[in-house]
């Protein structure tokens, strides 16, 4: 009778420890299950957030294009009607033995890009405008319509940042869904091994026949069903080891990616930096020598006046004007473009 006590008291103690056990490891699996789900909805909200970033970006530099645009082509359209004069006059000094026919031929020349300038730029803020449209939702049919102001109205970044900390990049919306990617990935080894663990379904009567009473208290039969209890979901475990594995190189695989968008986005940054850095010295220096051509086409229109120089001549300094004054106006549409690049590399924090 005390031998079939104790191995009752044994059973009893095993039942409650394992249940226990059992409970707390439900409880555990069920929190990490849930802090994967949680994870993963982080970094779709940091996705989210790139997104809205990059769609802000393009909308930007889209709309800035066009300004630029719309400005190259009024200094085109005048580019254009100046060169014909130039045409003109040039064929009226040939008819008078004042020029030559390479004069005439240089100066159609001229004239016929001029043509063929405006159309290409006329064909690409067409398409910019479609673009632009499409962005904001609207109707690419009435694109040539839309309000847009001038890019004179605009000014480009004085106060550039000369250096920026490599601390930023921790605030980017694609570190931070990297991040959160990886502990989600973290979180699935550690669902993989606990699923991998074996869980022991013991009661009071695990060992025995609960159909048949008289084996209760056969020690041997106990031994073997418990023995056999404790390894079944053991050999079930090749498919729980292969999916264990798998999440543990996914989990390499988001660690790489993660190390990947670190390096990426600080190349990004530099990048960024450089080129809002060469395109607003490009443009400062493009400012002065349209200040330096505008004033030496007002001496020579001086000098025009009191008759030293020719009309055709004056023309011709005009024509170097209008071209400093269009590649001017790209210059400062691309440093313009360039600050939003920084700005999105920096993941909108400026």
């Amino acid at each position: 009778m005390k031998k079939i006590f104790f191995v009752f008291i044994f059973v009893l103690a095993c039942t409650c420890t394992i249940f226990c056990t059992k409970t707390a490891m439900a409880e555990n699996l069920e929190n990490s299950n849930t802090k994967k789900v949680e994870k993963d909805y982080e970094a779709l909200k940091y996705d989210e957030k790139s997104a809205f970033i990059s769609l802000t970006t393009l909308s930007a530099s889209t709309y800035f294009n066009i300004l630029s645009l719309d400005k190259q082509i009024e200094y085109q359209n005048e580019l254009t009607a100046l060169r014909k004069e130039i045409l003109d006059l040039t064929k009226i000094n040939y008819d008078y033995g004042l020029a030559s026919s390479t004069d005439v031929t240089v100066a159609d020349k001229s004239y016929t890009e001029a043509l063929s300038d405006i159309e290409t730029l006329k064909n690409s803020r067409a398409k910019l405008l479609n673009q632009l449209s499409v962005l904001i939702g609207e109707s690419s049919e009435n694109s040539s319509e839309l309000q847009r102001g001038t890019i004179d109205s605009i000014e480009i970044l004085k106060d550039l940042p000369q250096s920026i900390p490599s601390e930023i990049i921790e605030k980017r919306p694609d570190i931070l869904k990297a991040e959160a990617q990886l502990q989600a990935a973290a979180l699935d080894v550690k669902i993989a091994r606990k699923n991998l663990l074996p869980s022991i379904n013991l009661t009071g009567f695990l060992g025995f026949n609960a159909y048949a009473f008289s084996p209760l208290f056969n020690w041997e039969s106990f031994i073997m069903s418990l023995g056999g209890g404790l390894t079944q979901p053991i050999f079930s475990g090749g498919k729980l080891l292969a999916r264990l594995r798998g999440k543990k190189y996914k989990y390499e695989q988001m660690f790489n990616t993660y190390q990947k968008t670190i390096l990426t986005s600080m190349q990004e940054i530099n990048d960024s930096l450089a080129d809002l850095k060469t395109n607003t010295t490009k443009n400062q220096n493009d400012i002065k020598r349209v200040e330096c051509e505008t004033k030496y086409y007002n001496d020579m229109y001086y000098k025009y006046e009191k008759g030293a120089v020719s009309y055709l001549d004056t023309l011709k300094y005009k024509e170097n004007l209008l071209s400093l004054q269009k590649e001017e106006i790209k210059s400062k549409a691309d440093a313009i473009i360039a600050s939003l690049s920084l700005y999105k590399s920096v993941g909108g924090q400026l």
